[in-house]
């Protein structure tokens, strides 16, 4: 999953949060906030695809 570090409404300990309940996510926490998609669309999109790629 992909968070923005400084997002101030869901914070980055929820995004960890989730690692305890799915062992084999990935969390990438980018240099953003709520909006992360929009700031960092490309980077998310390679992630995914990266991530798609590896496990389906």
């Amino acid at each position: 999953m992909t968070w923005g570090e400084h997002d101030k409404i869901f914070g980055a300990d929820g995004a960890r949060a989730y690692l305890r309940d799915l062992p084999d996510a990935e969390l990438h926490l980018l240099d953003g906030g709520h909006f992360a998609l929009e700031t960092h669309g490309d980077e998310i999109a390679a992630l995914m695809r990266d991530f798609l790629d590896r496990v389906l």
